[in-house]
């Protein structure tokens, strides 16, 4: 199953792309997650179950772009995360079954 091509986070949408995995090496990173433009990079080459933890990676740091603050109580920041994590999987059912045919036990074989 194929990644998403674009994920909406809040207001704006995110372009999802394949980053080579020798470029994500040379970063020391897994995946990033741009602002401007909005672009959210995985790496290639990993497996299934380490794309989707990756990805969801990427997406909570959109999803933390939305605090108002970078001094905020845990609390606050929970909420923020979870209002916006909620409707990242209301505005996206092919990430959410993307992300979980990737989970799937199945699919590390």
């Amino acid at each position: 199953m194929r990644m998403p091509r674009s994920i909406r986070v809040a207001h704006r949408d995110f372009e999802v792309v394949a980053w080579t995995k020798k470029a994500a090496d040379k970063d020391g990173a897994r995946g990033d997650c741009r602002e401007d433009p909005p672009v959210i990079r995985i790496s290639t080459g990993l497996k299934p179950f380490d794309r989707a933890e990756v990805m969801l990676h990427e997406v909570f740091h959109a999803c933390w772009r939305q605090l108002p603050s970078d001094k905020v109580s845990e609390e606050a920041a929970v909420t923020v995360l979870a209002e916006n994590f909620s409707q990242v999987w209301r505005d996206n059912p092919k990430l959410i079954e993307w992300i979980s045919h990737s989970l799937n036990s199945e699919s590390q074989k």
